[in-house]
């Protein structure tokens, strides 16, 4: 590997590290978000149908990019945010 090349390898995983980090933030906050709202059978019934409006396979939605993978770790993700238990404190 040229220096160039390992030089760009370091900023791409310092930026992949990043995104990580933004992710387990944004899922802690729709974790509580999730966990605090009002009308919970309401929110996981949205929570579904968005899912399957943009993972049809006509849908021009946000997951119409990915890879079969990145879908089904799209939906995992979904399928346990749905799952979350209401805060009841």
């Amino acid at each position: 590997m040229t220096p160039e090349e390992s030089e760009q390898f370091e900023k791409l995983q310092k930026r992949i590290d990043v995104l990580e980090v933004e992710s387990a933030a944004l899922q802690i906050a729709v974790i509580a978000l999730i966990a605090n709202h009002p009308d919970q059978t309401k929110l996981h019934l949205y929570l579904t149908r968005y899912f399957e409006l943009h993972a049809a396979p006509k849908a021009q939605g946000l997951l119409k990019f990915l890879s079969d993978e990145q879908q089904k770790a799209a939906r995992d993700l979904v399928e346990y945010l749905g799952a979350i238990p209401e805060n009841k404190a």
